[in-house]
């Protein structure tokens, strides 16, 4: 089960940080309405660089409750794909064994290093 690492912007913010908040926010979080709060997105964070990732979380817990070393850290440790938009996946900034890498381009076509795009839906049980 995927964990779920939702955040509140601090109390007050005025328009300018505000803007920041959810500009950051966006980059790496969807809102849920339900709960008033954001909850990170893992297809979105997955897709971005390692350091990018950093320095956003790292603003971000500047405008909101968020700790960017736990959602560092649960990425670290997490074996889970997050298949985001157009079938596109990441493996995290993790350096892979080559003979996984070559099962994976059998299914997945490389965009960039750890970053891939399925060939289709149906091979998604052989990840």
């Amino acid at each position: 089960m995927v964990k779920q690492i939702f955040f509140f912007k601090k109390n007050y913010l005025g328009e300018r940080d505000f803007r920041t908040f959810l500009s950051l926010a966006k980059k790496v979080a969807d809102y849920v309405p339900e709960r008033k709060a954001w909850c990170i997105n893992f297809s979105k964070v997955q897709a971005l660089q390692h350091e990018e990732l950093k320095n956003i979380l790292v603003s971000l817990s500047r405008y909101a409750d968020l700790s960017p070393d736990e959602v560092l850290n649960y990425l670290e440790q997490s074996r889970e794909i997050y298949l985001g938009e157009n079938l596109i996946f990441s493996l995290g900034s993790k350096d892979f064994e080559e003979k996984i890498l070559r099962e994976i381009e059998q299914c997945a076509i490389k965009i960039k290093k750890n970053v891939f795009k399925l060939k289709s839906i149906l091979f998604l049980q052989n990840l």
